[in-house]
């Protein structure tokens, strides 16, 4: 066992609740955070599954623990998602119930991946459970419910606001610790109690795809969805600004959407402005970014950007917008380059640096690569996740981690 791991007892045993569905087993990310996670800890991750094969698998020392969910409850709608919600969440506190009663070890703290429903649930474990309870904070959850498609003002859309404006004070208050991305994430619900709670560091990153290549294309990388929320068209907007410049550089814009239209009729059927509404497989947007110019994130709101690093870990230039959690991975300058929100011109002048100095544009990736191979890298991710759970169960002062507050 590493020098991080003793500072939590390795047989200290957790309860990861997710939020049901979505949950990637197989992905790299998800094997790296449990690879890592396994050298502190043990236990049980709670998930829904569409296959018999997920219940009952092991990521390091978590046993997975799904509910089997028919496929015609696999869709979306309103009533489907609530069916499964109550199912997921009969089936989580059955299973915590039945570890208290049965099992000679219990949950020593419960793990939530959100402080929305998965935090309430995880609220009800620890009570069942008779045992702490932590929270992960992902994401801007306010500003993604109101810029999901650009109009989203509709009556849902608020109401499920309001809903999570109710209950995510109510989770955040009871838990013992609380993650954050960035240091302003929970202002729109903040109380000062919360603040001797909070640690603030990274999501872990799987680097080992990334790399520079050459592939004999200029080309401005976006990477992700939902396009309105990623900024596609302010993206668009800036590379038509420039495009006269570099006749050279084309913008590829990748990533699932459903309904294209608007930002196709946006680029004004541009030669060098090509979409891939469909997405790519993980092997593919690897190359993609591997290969690229440069990779931007103009996101309207983005808690911290996975992309960035992935980029960063492949020494290439990266833009990002001056919102939300962008910031706090990029240092304008140093290992990247930050334009102001929303503002298609910030952006095409960001743009020009980088493409009319490849030195530079070198320069910046080579410091990303030291970020991800230092401060944003998998071993920090672990040192700081360790003080995370040392402060959840208590022991001793618990420190700070980086960014903590």
């Amino acid at each position: 066992m590493s020098a991080i791991g003793t500072q939590v007892r390795a047989a200290t045993k957790i309860a990861i609740v997710t939020s049901g569905l979505y949950f990637d087993r197989a992905g790299a990310v998800t094997q790296l955070r449990f690879q890592l996670l396994s050298q502190i800890a043990e236990g049980d991750i709670f998930c829904v599954a569409l296959d018999d094969e997920t219940d009952g698998a092991w990521l390091g020392r978590f046993r997975i623990r799904a509910l089997r969910t028919p496929a015609r409850l696999s869709g979306i709608g309103a009533l489907r998602n609530i069916v499964r919600t109550l199912a997921y969440a009969a089936f989580v506190c059955g299973a915590a119930l039945k570890d208290r009663i049965l099992r000679a070890r219990r949950y020593e703290l419960v793990i939530s991946m959100d402080p929305l429903k998965s935090g309430l649930l995880a609220w009800a474990v620890a009570r069942i459970a008779g045992c702490r309870y932590a929270v992960e904070v992902n994401g801007n959850y306010h500003a993604a419910m109101n810029l999901i498609d650009g109009s989203a003002r509709a009556g849902f859309v608020r109401l499920k606001a309001r809903v999570a404006l109710s209950l995510m004070p109510f989770v955040l208050r009871r838990a013992s610790a609380i993650k954050l991305l960035y240091d302003t994430q929970l202002d729109t619900v903040r109380e000062p109690a919360w603040l001797g709670k909070i640690r603030t560091f990274h999501d872990i990153v799987s680097t080992a795809p990334f790399r520079k290549e050459s592939g004999g294309e200029r080309y401005i990388l976006l990477l992700g969805y939902p396009w309105f929320l990623k900024g596609v068209d302010i993206l668009i907007a800036a590379f038509l600004s420039i495009a006269g410049e570099f006749p050279d550089v084309s913008l590829k814009i990748v990533g699932w959407c459903t309904d294209p239209a608007r930002f196709i009729e946006m680029a004004a059927g541009h030669p060098r402005i090509h979409f891939v509404p469909s997405g790519v497989e993980h092997a593919v947007a690897a190359t993609l970014i591997n290969r690229c110019e440069v990779l931007v994130l103009p996101s309207r709101t983005e808690a911290m950007g996975r992309v960035l690093l992935e980029a960063m870990a492949a020494s290439r230039p990266v833009i990002g917008a001056r919102v939300d959690g962008i910031p706090r991975v990029l240092q304008h300058g140093v290992n990247g380059l930050l334009f102001a929100p929303g503002d298609a011109q910030d952006l095409a002048r960001q743009l020009r640096r980088v493409l009319a100095d490849l030195d530079y544009g070198a320069q910046l990736g080579a410091h990303g690569k030291q970020e991800v191979e230092g401060r944003l890298s998998p071993e920090a991710y672990l040192e700081q996740y360790t003080e995370f759970i040392r402060a959840a169960l208590a022991l001793g002062d618990g420190g700070r981690a980086e960014g903590g507050r």
